[in-house]
C-alpha cells in the first residue's frame, strides 16, 4: 500500500489556552502596576525633597549676602522696591540657580533661563502644570508649587494681638531660636492649587500675565484665627507633603505633625518647639 506523506500543519492556540495567557498577563499587570506606581511616587518625593533643600540652601546664601536677613514674600508691604531686599523670594533666589539672573530688570532677563529656574526649582514633580514661554510676563509671579512661611517677615503686632510693636523679630537668620524645628518652605497641594482657577493668565490674551498661585503661607492665621490650613494639606491630595526647615533639612510629613492645636504643636512659629 502506498502512503503519501502529509506535511504537518502548524497547530494554533485553542481558546482555552488564549484565555489562560490573557489571565496570566492580567494578573502580572495587576501585581506590577501598583509597585511601579509606588516606585514612581517615591522617586517624585525624592526629587521634591531635593528641590526643597535647594530652596533652603539658596535662602541661606541670600541671608549671607544681605546682612543675615531672610527672604520676603508678596505678603510683605516692603517688596516691589527693587533688588535685592525688595524682591519676593522666587525673584531674589533666582540668581543662586542661574548667575545670568543676577539682576531683575526686564527685558534684560532671558526668559529661557528664567523658565528653567521656575520649572526645575520652583515646581514640585507632583504638580503637572508647567510655565511655558510667553504665558507669564517677566517680573510677574510665576507658576509656583512651593510657598514660604510668612513668619519671617511678620511684625510683632501681627501675631501678638493688641501689641503696637511694629518690629520684625524673625527677619534675621541668627534670630531664629529653633532652626531645626521651624518650617521655611512647604509644598502646596494639588487641590489647593486647582482651587485657584487657571494657574496661568496669558499676558498676550488680555490678562495680567501672572500666575495665580500664591508664594506664601499664612501659617500664623491657623492658630490666631482658627483658619483651616488647606494650603498645605488636603484629604484629596493625601496625608503627606514636603517640608523644608530653616536649617536646610527636608522631610515628608503629615500636616498634623507640623501643626496641631489639639497637641499644642506648631513647627511654623519660630518661638515654639513643642512636640508631644
Amino acid at each position: 500500500m502506498l502512503f503519501t506523506a502529509r506535511a504537518a500543519l502548524p497547530r494554533g492556540f485553542t481558546l482555552i489556552e488564549l484565555l489562560v495567557v490573557v489571565a496570566i498577563v492580567s494578573l502580572l499587570i495587576g501585581i506590577l502596576l501598583p509597585a511601579l506606581a509606588s516606585a514612581r511616587d517615591s522617586a517624585r518625593s525624592v526629587v521634591g525633597l531635593s528641590r526643597l533643600r535647594d530652596l533652603a540652601q539658596a535662602s541661606r546664601f541670600y541671608a549671607d549676602d544681605n546682612g543675615g536677613e531672610m527672604t520676603r514674600t508678596s505678603h510683605s508691604a516692603r517688596v516691589g522696591f527693587g533688588p535685592p531686599r525688595g524682591l519676593e523670594w522666587y525673584l531674589a533666589l533666582a540668581r543662586y540657580f542661574d548667575s545670568s539672573l543676577d539682576t531683575w530688570l526686564p527685558p534684560s532677563v532671558d526668559e529661557g533661563s528664567w523658565l528653567r529656574v521656575v520649572n526645575e526649582h520652583y515646581r514640585s514633580p507632583t504638580d503637572r502644570v508647567r510655565q511655558e514661554p510667553g504665558e507669564v510676563g517677566l517680573g510677574f509671579r510665576p507658576v509656583l508649587s512651593y510657598a514660604q512661611s510668612v513668619w519671617f517677615e511678620l511684625r510683632r503686632q501681627e501675631f501678638e494681638l493688641g501689641s503696637g510693636d511694629a518690629s520684625e523679630p524673625f527677619r534675621r537668620l541668627d534670630a531664629l531660636p529653633f532652626p531645626t524645628r521651624t518650617v521655611l518652605f512647604a509644598e502646596m497641594t494639588e487641590p489647593y492649587l486647582s482651587s485657584l482657577g487657571p494657574r496661568v493668565t496669558p499676558a498676550g490674551l488680555g490678562g495680567t500675565g501672572q500666575g495665580t498661585a500664591t508664594d506664601h503661607i499664612m501659617a500664623h492665621f491657623w492658630k490666631l484665627f482658627e483658619v483651616d490650613p488647606q494650603e498645605v494639606a488636603t484629604p484629596t491630595r493625601g496625608p503627606l507633603g514636603g517640608y523644608v526647615f530653616v536649617d536646610g533639612h527636608a522631610e515628608i510629613k503629615r500636616l498634623e505633625e507640623t501643626f496641631s492645636v489639639a497637641d499644642g504643636r506648631d513647627l511654623w512659629d519660630p518661638r515654639a518647639m513643642r512636640l508631644k
